[in-house]
């Protein structure tokens, strides 16, 4: 909660100068015509190669589909409700895997998934077996598009939708398979 009013007083601070000069129905009015316009552009249209989430790649097979925000918030919901057996840190993990899926991002925009990916090598790290596949997934994740771009169909260049289920269900089942049986990574709150 401390969180989100610090964001809304930030917020609030860095909006107070054309919130005054404006005022609020012309800024936010603006601010919504520059977000549509924003999304038009090619280069964030569904489908572009730079565009990541499930909606882009299927965009890139030719299957348009509406938007899946209502997704992502069903994945927030279902996360805060049925994660018992998920520390804070992987429940972090699973909610920017779900905004990048089911929501908008760029490419360059993965770097948002550290937490899943720092929560999932703390899992896997114990086994030899799991801590190589875990890096060979992070390996291919990050591969560079434009060492394969013009040799592979556009559906195939999105990759890196699939391997980021892959990553949130590995977790989702790790998690869930050590349950109780493991000691937690982090306690589920801090002392007060």
């Amino acid at each position: 909660m401390y969180l989100a009013f610090v964001g809304l007083r930030a917020a609030s601070a860095l909006a107070a100068p054309g919130l005054w000069l404006n005022g609020p129905v012309v800024s936010i009015r603006t601010w919504l015509d520059a977000l549509a316009l924003y999304q038009r552009g090619e280069f964030q249209v569904a489908g572009f190669q730079h565009v990541f989430g499930i909606q882009s790649l299927l965009a890139s097979a030719s299957v348009n589909i509406p938007n899946l925000y209502p997704l992502a918030l069903a994945a927030v919901v279902v996360l805060r409700l049925r994660g018992q057996h998920l520390a804070p840190g992987e429940t972090l993990g699973l909610i920017a895997a779900a905004s990048f899926l089911f929501m908008y991002a760029h490419d360059y925009d993965l770097v948002g998934l550290a937490p899943l990916l720092s929560v999932l090598w703390m899992r896997t790290r114990v086994s030899t077996a799991l801590a190589l596949a875990f890096l060979l997934g992070v390996a291919v994740l990050f591969i560079p598009q434009r060492l394969l771009r013009g040799s592979l169909p556009g559906p195939v260049l999105h990759w890196r939708e699939c391997l980021t289920v892959g990553l949130a269900l590995w977790l989702l089942i790790i998690a869930r398979s050590e349950g109780a049986s493991q000691p937690r990574m982090w306690p589920r709150s801090l002392p007060p």
